[in-house]
């Protein structure tokens, strides 16, 4: 059993080596922080074969106040997934925090006045909360959530979302339940990153003879008045030229 957070090509390389050495391979990454995992209330997001479940259940339930299973294949990814999508949110309301404490103290004013006037309302989070306390009364030490454990997530966050295009999910609003993992060793598509701008739809090369005839063609000669009388003799002084 792995609980850490992983990459999706990791969980399908832990997949294939349980299956060369013959195990039986559960994917159970927990989400919480280091008082939670020491009250034992983690939330844990786990994959596996349901008929050897029994033989994890003790653990799980050791470490966490709530399991929530996510498939039967382990390698497949799903529980792993899940956890990068959490981590994502995470990631981005620590930084919301942080980022409203250093404003409000760059503008004189009390962040506890901001998040006063959110609280119980439509904009209040409970984890913002938390986590601006920590900010605010020195509690960040020593880490939750450290910067450089955030910062490995991110990388397997994006490349995540790279790997995405290459699976066709049968998710949707209608069957929510009904979302089919991708298979094992998949991997995104040669047209990764997508074009920027569209192909053109000619397979003939573009026509530059006008641009090359007009750039190398000389220029006309501007017709100009003759100086005028005084300057130039004989009757075709008021002639173009």
């Amino acid at each position: 059993m792995q609980s850490t957070t992983v990459g999706i090509d990791d969980i399908t390389a832990l997949g294939a080596l349980a299956d060369e050495l013959g195990l039986v391979l559960f994917d159970a990454p927990v989400s919480g922080t280091r008082a939670p995992a020491e009250a034992g209330q983690l939330l844990i997001l786990a994959a596996g074969p349901e008929k050897h479940r029994p033989s994890v259940t003790p653990v799980l339930d050791a470490v966490g106040a709530r399991t929530v299973w996510t498939g039967e294949d382990a390698a497949a990814g799903t529980s792993t997934r899940l956890k990068l999508v959490v981590n994502s949110w995470v990631i981005a309301a620590s930084v919301a925090a942080g980022e409203i404490v250093s404003l409000a103290q760059r503008l004189g004013v009390d962040p506890r006045s901001f998040f006063d006037l959110i609280a119980g309302g439509g904009l209040d989070m409970p984890f913002l909360q938390a986590k601006a306390g920590l900010i605010l009364n020195n509690g960040l030490a020593p880490a939750q959530f450290a910067a450089g454990t955030a910062a490995k997530d991110a990388r397997l966050i994006v490349e995540a979302g790279a790997h995405a295009t290459a699976y066709a999910s049968t998710w949707s609003p209608q069957a929510p339940n009904a979302w089919s993992a991708p298979p094992r060793g998949a991997t995104p598509p040669r047209s990764w990153p997508p074009r920027t701008t569209p192909a053109s739809t000619s397979s003939r090369p573009p026509d530059r003879s006008r641009t090359v005839r007009r750039r190398f063609s000389p220029r006309p000669r501007r017709p100009r008045r003759h100086p005028g009388p005084g300057r130039g003799a004989g009757p075709d002084r008021d002639r173009w030229r």
